[in-house]
């Protein structure tokens, strides 16, 4: 009779073998299809689900596999200890960070590391060198080469630097360091005219506007303001890339501080509490929207918050008054852009929901498309918009939006209409990077992956390269991607496939900032460190 027990007992433990087997067959086909849909939260959700299957596996064998009553007691107190150890750890000893990536998943350091305020203090306040003249190093040496990217994404904001054709061999011909140097907290990037490269960072309870020489890296002056934007995900610090108009440079703060700096020393124009004075609430994220100067009319124009009144306003340069605003939809992330559709000069602003064209010297509503966004109030639109020919532009998002082409044309009365020309959710998911676009494909990190899609039909043409959430800008016939684990990759702009032509680690750590390449001279940064690369080039085609 016992040995029928014990027998059964065993038989029994033996038949629950499902159990392990269902959870880890059910983990594995969990991450085939993260991967298959190119889920934005793939890494924090194969991690979550791996911990959920340990869990279950040792429920199942501390209580369901045949354990004698003595082992599945030491079972179940060696796992409680387990547990008890692991929660311990994380909440005497262990430090979040934020994001480790864009997926989401989370950073920690241990509590006795030095947070990047704690290294910056410990390093000292840098020195400001003379503020009028910066050190000019031998890094003209190419006659004409212009050394200008005065605001986010190169001169033309949409991620296309002109005039440059870069060696593709980096084993034979490096890129050059020229300097590297800790920096603030931030995903600013630099604006760059001349000698001068301008960004923003946070230094304490402080937001800096700060202006480095190009040739050296050296701090040439500083405009700081007491405000610090603070975000559990996607950490602390300044978004926006500054602007740079001749001889000033507007940036605006994650807070919504609007300020216009003297380029040379960096003394106040004016300044402007863009939310503050409309009463509105910052977005999730922080502002991260650049502004844009329309040069003609001598206006700046942003973006304002949460409410959609305004959500379009612009400010005279000259004096910062405030000038013509449009609203009618929450802002986004996105920065405004200037741009010719169907002959007619405009500003286009993608907001939460739609995407609308005004008349820059008035404001007035010159169209309106509808564009919902995605699957939650989170949902944060990032990817400029890219022109497309005369009439068409391209636009791209994460979080189940995924990217849209759109057609203007106008009646015979002149009266605007838009139409869409296809809509995908399966391709060029950018998230916090935009597409660029060269003749009829556009290239871009969709959620985390390089691709190139067909802007006839909107379909994905192919995917390689896995970079993570980083940037990426065109030169010539080559795309420049600065990978989010910091390093700088060269991959050929061809419809036919992916082919990486060279890399080079550039950075270390977490990067989601958007790389500057003014003539051959390339800034990149993230939120510890900021350097300088001469690349190489193969010719240099100057444009009077």
């Amino acid at each position: 009779m016992n040995e029928n027990k014990k027998t059964t007992s065993k038989d029994n433990g033996t038949k629950r073998l499902w159990i392990p087997v269902v959870v880890m067959f059910s983990y594995c086909a969990a991450v085939a299809w993260l991967t298959w849909t190119e889920s934005m939260f793939r890494n924090s959700a194969v991690l979550a689900l791996g911990l959920l299957a340990v869990l279950l596996i040792w429920i199942w064998w501390t209580f369901a596999s045949g354990l004698k009553r003595a082992a599945m007691g030491w079972s179940l107190g060696l796992g409680v200890a387990c547990i008890g150890g692991v929660a311990l750890i994380l909440a005497k000893w262990v430090r979040y960070e934020g994001s480790a990536d864009g997926s989401a998943l989370p950073k920690l350091a241990w509590v006795w590391t030095a947070t990047t305020d704690q290294r910056l203090e410990q390093s000292g306040a840098p020195q400001l060198e003379d503020r009028a003249a910066p050190e000019s190093r031998d890094i003209t040496e190419i006659p004409g080469l212009h050394l200008g990217s005065p605001q986010y994404l190169g001169p033309q904001r949409n991620g296309r630097i002109d005039g440059v054709t870069l060696a593709s061999n980096w084993d034979a011909r490096p890129p050059e360091r020229l300097w590297s140097q800790p920096i603030g907290l931030g995903w600013s990037g630099f604006a760059v005219l001349g000698m001068r490269a301008v960004t923003q960072e946070q230094r304490g309870e402080e937001e800096w506007v700060s202006c480095y020489d190009l040739g050296n890296g050296k701090l040439l002056w500083v405009h700081s303001d007491r405000a610090r934007f603070s975000e559990a995900m996607g950490s602390d610090g300044p978004r926006a890339t500054p602007t740079i108009s001749g001889a000033r440079v507007v940036t605006m703060g994650a807070t919504g501080i609007l300020n216009c700096l003297n380029l040379k020393d960096g003394t106040l124009i004016w300044t402007r509490d863009v939310l503050t004075e409309h009463k509105q609430r910052n977005l999730e994220w922080g502002k991260a929207a650049s502004p844009l100067i329309l040069e003609s009319e001598g206006l700046v124009v942003v973006t304002a918050g949460r409410e959609g009144t305004p959500t379009v306003l612009t400010y005279r340069l000259d004096s910062g008054e405030p000038n013509w605003s449009w609203g009618g939809d929450a802002a986004s992330y996105c920065s405004p852009i200037e741009a010719s559709l169907l002959g007619v000069r405009q500003v286009i602003s993608v907001n939460e929901n739609t995407i609308v064209g005004l008349e820059p010297e008035s404001g007035k509503e010159l169209w309106v498309h509808r564009w919902p966004r995605g699957i939650s109030d989170s949902t944060a639109k990032s990817g400029q918009p890219q022109i497309v020919g005369e009439n068409r532009i391209l636009l791209t998002a994460s979080y189940g939006v995924g990217s849209l082409l759109i057609e203007l044309s106008r009646d015979e009365q002149g009266a605007w209409k838009t139409s869409e020309a296809w809509r995908s959710k399966a391709s060029m998911k950018t998230k916090f990077s935009s597409a660029c676009v060269k003749e009829n494909y556009a290239y871009g990190i969709d959620e985390g992956v390089f691709a190139c899609q067909d802007l006839a039909t909107g379909r994905r043409v192919w995917k390689g390269g896995r970079y993570g959430y980083g940037q990426n800008l065109l030169v010539g016939d080559h795309l420049l991607i600065q990978a989010e684990n910091g390093s700088v990759v060269l991959v050929a702009a061809d419809p036919a496939e992916h082919r990486e032509l060279a890399r080079f680690p550039a950075l270390t750590g977490k990067t989601w900032n958007v790389p500057t390449l003014a003539g051959q001279f390339l800034l990149v940064r993230n939120d510890t460190e900021a350097a300088c690369f001469r690349l190489p080039l193969e010719k240099t085609l100057v444009a009077e």
